[in-house]
Parts: C-alpha cells; structure tokens; sequence
C-alpha cells in the first residue's frame, strides 16, 4: 500500500475524495462554455437578479414592508436557480478547484469571471433601466432603498460598533 493509499484510506477521506471529483466535473463544462453561452447565461444572471429587485420594489412600494418586499426579492434567486444562469458572487468553490486540479487554466478562470461581472452588470443594468421607464412610480422607492443600503453600510464599519469602540478605548 502507497502512503498516498493509507491516507485516504478511511471512508470520510474517500467521500471528500469524491466530492473533489464532483466539484472539478461541474466546474468543466462551466469553464469550457462557448463564448454565446457564457455571455447567454450571464447576461440573464444579471436579469434575474433585476427581477427580484423589481419585486422587492413593486412590494416595498405597495407595502411600506421591508421584510415582504425582502422575502419579494427571493422571486429573482428563484428564477437565476431554476434558469442554471451564472452569477458573478456564486459559486466561486467550482471554477477554482477545477483550476487547481488542473482540468482548466487561470486564463480559463478569468474568461469566466470577466465576462459574467460585465454580463451580470450589464442585463441588471438594461432590465432596471427598463423597468424605472416603464413604472416611473418606483423611482422614489429605487432611490430610498438605494440610499438605505449605503448609509447601511457604515453601520458596519468596526468604529461604528459600540462594541468594538468600548473595547478599543483606553481605559
């Protein structure tokens, strides 16, 4: 028995080992598409997203309820699961261990990731530009959740935090 053989011995390394294999068998094809596929299901990443954006407003508009119009936008995550379409922020773990083991290269890797950012960016862009055209209703609606998103974000931030500031202030 080699060593490599001893290690992977026990029944949890085999069943890591073949959910190695799966993850590299899924990630093949993701990174070989052809380039009308790869910007085909980018492009509708980008537009499914814009659909639960578009319901999320729809519902915040008629509701005034950020958590049925938070539960609204799962309509969008719906739809991008249903349509296998490829979403800049999912799936990181695939394409990168396929890389690693070798059956795609770097260039491979930033095909994908360059073309589904401009792709996703690009059908979300289009669809919600359509969308405020057409329902210009939901405008202030767009502006007042965009805007709660980045005052959002300071509240992050580590000397925002009562905690982090009584814990770094000297005493």
């Amino acid at each position: 028995m080699e060593p490599d053989d001893q290690v992977m011995a026990g029944p949890g390394e085999r069943r890591v080992a073949e959910a190695a294999e799966r993850i590299v068998a899924e990630g093949r094809p993701r990174l070989h598409r052809t380039w009308a596929s790869l910007v085909a299901t980018a492009l509708l990443g980008g537009i499914d997203v814009s659909v639960g954006v578009m319901t999320l407003l729809f519902v915040k508009h008629e509701t005034g309820s950020d958590l049925l119009a938070g539960l609204a936008f799962s309509v969008g995550l719906i739809a991008l699961l249903l349509g296998h379409s490829e979403l800049f922020t999912e799936g990181f773990l695939v394409p990168v261990s396929t890389v690693i083991a070798g059956a795609a290269t770097w260039l491979d890797l930033a095909r994908l990731w360059v073309t589904v950012l401009v792709m996703n960016l690009a059908g979300g862009w289009a669809f919600m530009w359509i969308v405020m055209r057409a329902f210009p209703e939901l405008r202030s609606t767009a502006a007042e959740a965009g805007a709660r998103f980045v005052e959002a974000d300071t509240a992050w931030a580590p000397s925002a935090s009562p905690c982090w500031a009584a814990a770094s202030s000297p005493s």
